[in-house]
């Protein structure tokens, strides 16, 4: 079966009365652990904090290449966990994604090891003597036109 984009929601529960910039940072987390998820080529966190249910919930979009609807959810659940952010809970969208909406995930580069930079000459010294070579006391090394 071939992979389709999916969208997944989740409702994060956030501790306390949130300032925008703990919402901010839950954005950070979750994008931190997209990078290294495979297949996740979204995860946003959206504000504003909504109070519900004795406590404030933030919406998180996450953008997944699965196979089916299934396995888009438990690649949710993974990102979730490895960015240590607790859900309440976890459902498709049910919004239908184009490739334009979410482009395929790029495979992870392995660069070769790089070459050492090839060892610096040693300087070396320079005093008393001009560009062209001629040593310098006191007057000018060329000659003025002067016959």
């Amino acid at each position: 079966m071939a992979a389709k984009p999916y969208e997944v929601i989740a409702k994060c529960t956030m501790v306390g009365l949130p300032a925008a910039s703990d919402i901010v940072a839950v954005g950070e987390r979750l994008e931190k652990a997209r990078r290294h998820a495979h297949g996740v080529v979204r995860a946003v966190a959206q504000p504003p904090a909504v109070f519900r249910d004795g406590g404030y919930v933030v919406e998180a979009r996450i953008v997944t290449w699965a196979d089916d609807g299934d396995a888009a959810l438990r690649a949710a659940e993974g990102l979730f966990e490895a960015a240590k952010v607790v859900c309440a809970d976890l459902y498709l969208s049910g919004r239908t994604l184009s490739e334009a909406d979410a482009p395929r995930p790029v495979a992870a580069r392995t660069s070769a090891p790089r070459k050492p930079a090839p060892a610096a000459k040693p300087k070396t010294s320079v005093r008393g003597r001009t560009a062209k070579g001629g040593t310098v006391k006191g007057r000018t090394t060329k000659r003025r036109g002067r016959r």
